[in-house]
């Protein structure tokens, strides 16, 4: 075993919400609960690839892990490159619209930023 996956499996065997749960069949929320959990001590190990793996293991897993990856975002950057790359461009370190978005692009878009618990600053410029 990896010292990285050492890790998880140390940091999921000693949280207290995971190990309460271990010998208990979870209730659907429950399982959203600890899939959240997961995801957050994954992160905590800048565990990227094993986070998006664990997404596309199956459709349920993937609503409470974008939850958790959206959830706290340092600038508007990301959410900002949601847009096809032929709305924008980022240029002199400023976000740069090339065209307004259509209706249908705003729609990942929005999927993203209603997962934002909070808003970053505008550390970037953003221009039209």
């Amino acid at each position: 075993m990896s010292h990285a996956n050492y890790q998880v499996v140390s940091a999921i065997n000693s949280h207290p919400v995971l190990r309460s749960q271990r010998h208990e069949t979870p209730r659907l929320l429950q399982q959203e609960r600890i899939i959240k959990t997961i995801t957050r001590i994954l992160s905590s190990l800048n565990a990227k690839s094993t986070i998006v793996a664990f997404a596309t293991v199956c459709k349920a897993l993937e609503r409470p892990i974008l939850d958790v990856l959206w959830e706290s975002q340092d600038d508007w950057f990301q959410l900002l490159k949601c847009f096809p790359p032929d709305v924008w461009e980022e240029r002199d370190n400023a976000f740069h619209f090339l065209r307004n978005p259509i209706p249908t692009e705003w729609a990942r878009f929005r999927r993203y930023a209603s997962r934002m618990q909070t808003t970053p600053p505008f550390s970037r410029n953003c221009e039209r």
